[in-house]
């Protein structure tokens, strides 16, 4: 994930963006995420585009999950993200998880559900967005 990502989300929270919204998604979206779906339940061997697109009514939280993004997940959480928010599918950011790395954090947060921004965000750099560690990881969506 670029560094960016996490400062674009900072910079959203800073301006009381709600870490839990989605995307209202036009008809032509949600006519894609609905074939996606089908497509998903029909064959075996989906792509990972098609996957994606098939959870896009997704949180923010659920979308960093589903790509693995470490850092922005913990910076989400510590933004009072809800790992337990379903989207449309009836999918939570729990059940989007497939990277082990995301599975170690839900882990941690799962055992302390109060977790303090300060707790995850010392290693992220502050909530304003400064000092945040880049990583090669890329995510699709904030």
């Amino acid at each position: 994930m670029r560094s960016d990502t996490v400062e674009a989300a900072s910079l959203l929270l800073n301006a009381r963006a709600d870490a839990n919204a989605k995307l209202d998604r036009s008809a032509f979206f949600r006519a894609a995420e609905m074939a996606c779906r089908l497509k998903s339940r029909l064959s075996t061997d989906t792509p990972v585009m098609v996957r994606y697109m098939a959870e896009c009514s997704s949180s923010a939280l659920g979308h960093a999950i589903f790509h693995g993004s470490e850092h922005l997940v913990s910076f989400l959480l510590a933004a009072r993200g809800d790992p337990e928010l379903p989207n449309n599918r009836g999918h939570t950011p729990l059940q989007l998880t497939r990277h082990h790395g995301i599975f170690q954090i839900l882990h941690r947060y799962v055992k302390n559900p109060k977790w303090e921004r300060s707790d995850v965000l010392t290693s992220f750099g502050s909530y304003d967005g400064t000092d945040v560690q880049s990583s090669d990881e890329d995510c699709f969506f904030i």
